[in-house]
């Protein structure tokens, strides 16, 4: 797949952040393309297509699907059909990528009520295969399967509604698995079992994140850190909002 990132990579097309010019993502077996055109995002859809006619290579285009993020304004304008070896890609209004919700709005509630369910389905599973094991068994269950919250750190555009229902199911998971009533205080379970609140998982998730993009040295991380550059980063929607829940919160 070296040849097909090469010949992405020649197209005169793509994201612009810095001096790179960024137009596709792969991961294992997952190809994201992506422009700020849709006669830019054909063109890299027609290299993709002649790489597979040339090397013997057959995309599924039902399990290929279009995003197009829009602005409220762009809700109205018509776009033409995409195209990859010959037939037309379904435009979708979510996607999942890496086990990431990306809607086209940009929002993260259909992600966060991902979470939600999984986190309820991993409670119940636990305290139906473990209902025998003492409580401080069934504690460290909780904090292997219920506190890893998946690119919980990346949600920045969500309803108070949505935060509010996952803080829900993070609590009755709790509840679910100690067999304690609903009317108990959730806030006294973490704290007599030293269990981390959603709020504190997700900080400490956001920390090791920032952590983490400091100590990269991937071009693409390291030109966002560029001084010239700072005011992409830290001018962010996502930055601004790990500002306001790790430095501001109360």
């Amino acid at each position: 797949m070296d040849d097909l990132s090469k010949q992405l990579n020649d197209c005169n097309t793509g994201c612009v952040i810095g001096d790179k010019c960024i137009n596709h993502l792969m991961y294992a077996d997952d190809l994201v393309v992506f422009s700020p055109s849709s006669a830019g995002f054909q063109q890299l859809l027609a290299v993709c297509s002649d790489y597979g006619a040339g090397n013997d290579i057959q995309y599924n285009s039902k399990k290929s699907v279009v995003l197009i993020c829009r602005t409220k304004e762009d809700k109205s304008l018509k776009f033409p059909d995409f195209k990859l070896a010959g037939n037309n890609l379904e435009v979708s209004d979510k996607v999942k990528y890496l086990g990431h919700f990306i809607t086209d709005d940009m929002k993260d509630d259909d992600d966060i009520y991902r979470q939600c369910c999984k986190i309820y389905a991993q409670a119940n599973i636990l305290a139906r295969k473990f209902s025998m094991c003492s409580d401080a068994v069934k504690i460290s269950l909780f904090k292997a399967y219920c506190t890893p919250l998946y690119t919980a750190h990346l949600w920045v555009n969500y309803k108070k509604g949505s935060m509010k229902r996952i803080q829900v199911a993070y609590n009755d998971a709790m509840r679910i698995l100690l067999k304690r009533p609903r009317w108990c205080s959730a806030n006294d379970i973490f704290v007599s079992t030293r269990v981390n609140t959603l709020q504190a998982v997700v900080r400490n998730l956001m920390y090791k994140c920032i952590c983490r993009i400091n100590a990269s040295v991937n071009g693409i991380i390291m030109g966002l850190s560029n001084i010239r550059l700072s005011t992409v980063r830290y001018q962010s929607e996502i930055w601004r909002h790990w500002h306001i829940c790790l430095f501001l919160a109360k």
